[in-house]
């Protein structure tokens, strides 16, 4: 059977991809022999028989060579590609757009490539490395931050550093996926560590935007969830998954409660307010709502809004609000467009996730794809006035170095995950046996 194997392995040019396929070999042919056992053969006469019927080692080499391989999921990447050029065609056609946004989005792309072509599996063993440099990291950022200057530098310029710092904490959330796979058999033990691995990412997400920190809870709260129903841990899914997510119900309406009456300075529940009953102050906070509730009645379908006054004024208040701009200088189909054009990568992401070939592939999308969806709904849901207005970094729309890059590494890892989907299957993800170990190399 060495012989066999080794035989095979060879024509596999795929060095990740031959400890799987060992392992796949050398069941199959033992199961074979095992059969042939019960019918009355030696354990050696079943081992040759079940190899013999296995036939040529070099065909079957060749085409499990052609099979488990790193390929390029090329209309993925044609998609990424388009959307990303469309969200530069957005931002000129609703407020015009800089060089630096055409240089952050062709770096962006190149992070992407970078990205796409490593090897994600390495979060399997170094995601706690990963994690506790990128929150020593953090730490460092967050106390210069404190004392308003790192190294003679003002870290807040105008509030876009603050913003850059909100959304690199995003960049958490493939790491976070590596962390659960760590924790994966530990019952509740380990699921409170994954609760508490939390805790980090939303302390520094919240000192620099609510939003962004309501964006990492859900996304991680999610991610738990997912793992609980795939059974990571271990507990009783039809009790644990309930209770967890009554929790993720509940904490927030309590936190949102205590927020309001026991944290909250006086110029935030005036915005609260003003949200909730825009006349209630209509010339101060209420005015900006009264203003979107203005605009959205004069859309058209096709076409400019036209005409002075508030849909014109609109256009001072910023570029977290490029759909409704689009709406109102195009009409609401093109609006339309751009968020159908979102909700098909999205479930295309989604996809991505159910078909990758081992766990933690599959975790790291969907994690990707929760964030990709709760920034999406937000920042529509705010251009609609369903949500009040906020910091929102929405895919392929996000103004700014940062936003462009940390959604170029999101975007690298699904496309990551595409390309090995067949050669990281849940055997390579495995830890070899000492039998197979020889068939590694």
């Amino acid at each position: 059977m060495d012989e066999f194997i080794r035989a095979l392995l060879e024509q596999v040019r795929c060095k990740k991809a031959r400890a799987g396929i060992a392992r796949e070999i050398t069941d199959h042919i033992e199961d074979a022999a095992q059969d042939l056992e019960q019918e009355g053969m030696t354990h050696e006469q079943a081992l040759a028989a079940a190899v013999q019927s296995m036939g040529d080692p070099v065909a079957i080499g060749v085409e499990l060579d052609r099979i488990h391989r790193p390929r390029m999921d090329w209309r993925t990447f044609i998609m990424i590609v388009i959307l990303n050029l469309g969200g530069l065609m957005v931002q000129y056609a609703a407020m015009g757009i800089s060089r630096k946004q055409c240089l952050y989005t062709m770096i962006g792309l190149a992070v992407m490539i970078g990205i796409c072509y490593l090897d994600y599996s390495f979060l399997a063993r170094y995601a706690k490395a990963c994690y506790w440099i990128m929150t020593a990291t953090f730490l460092f950022v967050y106390w210069g931050a404190q004392s308003g200057v790192l190294d003679g530098m003002s870290l807040w310029v105008n509030g876009s550093s603050l913003r850059g710092f909100a959304i690199l904490t995003m960049l958490y959330i493939p790491v976070y996926a590596g962390i659960l796979y760590t924790c994966r058999g530990s019952r509740m033990k380990g699921l409170l560590r994954a609760i508490a691995y939390m805790i980090p990412p939303l302390f520094f997400s919240l000192h620099s935007s609510i939003s962004s920190s309501m964006c990492i809870w859900i996304v991680f709260y999610g991610m738990i969830l997912y793992a609980l129903w795939k059974g990571w841990f271990r507990l009783e899914r039809k009790i644990a998954v309930p209770v967890c997510a009554f929790a993720a119900f509940i904490l927030p309406i309590l936190s949102a409660v205590f927020f309001y009456f026991f944290g909250a300075a006086d110029y935030q529940k005036v915005r609260i307010i003003a949200f909730l009953n825009p006349q209630s102050d209509s010339q101060g906070s209420g005015y900006f709502y009264n203003i979107l509730r203005t605009v959205l009645s004069e859309c058209r379908w096709l076409g400019s809004s036209g005409g002075e006054g508030p849909v014109q004024s609109f256009f001072a208040f910023g570029r977290e609000w490029m759909i409704l701009q689009l709406v109102i200088s195009y009409g609401w189909i093109c609006g339309l467009a751009v968020i159908a054009a979102l909700a098909t990568f999205i479930i295309k992401v989604f996809g991505i996730t159910a078909k990758a070939g081992n766990q933690l592939g599959r975790m790291i999308g969907f994690g990707c794809g929760m964030l990709l969806l709760t920034e999406s709904v937000l920042g529509i849901g705010m251009n609609l006035g369903v949500f009040p207005s906020t910091t929102v970094c929405m895919p392929f729309l996000a103004y700014g170095f940062c936003n462009s890059v940390v959604y170029a590494v999101l975007c690298g890892f699904i496309l990551s995950i595409c390309r090995y989907r067949n050669v990281l299957t849940e055997h390579n993800m495995l830890r070899s046996p000492e039998k197979i170990a020889i068939y590694k190399n």
